[in-house]
């Protein structure tokens, strides 16, 4: 009986070391592909604005931006930003948005709004009228469009001492339990 020597694919394909090598580089680039999918997937275009707003009110970047309670892109980054002219200081958003919501109305409104009562933040665009002004790809979205954040410990101060004290006992009992 004689051997026959195996040539071409059907070597390299019984080469061992070779797949093995293939395996972990297709393994490696998967797990940089989801490691940057964090931001959105490569390749893959988006409508980036930056949103200025008065109070960044914990909210995270990578949070959800939300139009009409669907997801529509995410924050990217979060910019603390000095007062213009003496005023107060704000925040600036990056954000990428689905290129199907391009391009917003120029009186949009911006909100960083509540997700759950865990403290999860989002930011909810209302976009403006339609048929004016528009924000290009890269463009800003003015801090005068931006409505004020309501945390919930601002919203409990509308109750009376007494009501405070009661819902702050029952949380603390309810957290024992």
């Amino acid at each position: 009986m004689t051997r026959r020597n195996v040539t071409g694919w059907r070597a390299v394909l019984g080469d061992t070391l070779v797949l093995g090598l293939v395996t972990i580089t297709i393994g490696a680039v998967a797990v940089l592909i989801s490691y940057r999918a964090q931001n959105g997937l490569p390749w893959v275009s988006t409508y980036r604005i930056s949103v200025d707003v008065s109070d960044g009110a914990k909210l995270l970047k990578n949070a959800d931006v939300r139009i009409g309670g669907a997801r529509v892109g995410q924050v990217l980054a979060i910019e603390a930003q000095p007062g213009r002219g003496g005023g107060r200081p704000y925040t600036r958003l990056q954000l990428a948005l689905i290129p199907g919501v391009e391009p917003l109305p120029a009186d949009t409104t911006a909100e960083v709004r509540l997700a759950s009562v865990l403290g999860g933040k989002f930011l909810d665009l209302v976009p403006g009228e339609e048929g004016g002004e528009t924000i290009p790809d890269g463009g800003v979205l003015a801090l005068d469009n931006a409505l004020g954040a309501v945390e919930i410990e601002d919203a409990l101060l509308v109750l009376r001492p007494e009501s405070r004290d009661a819902i702050r006992t029952t949380i603390g009992e309810l957290g024992v339990a």
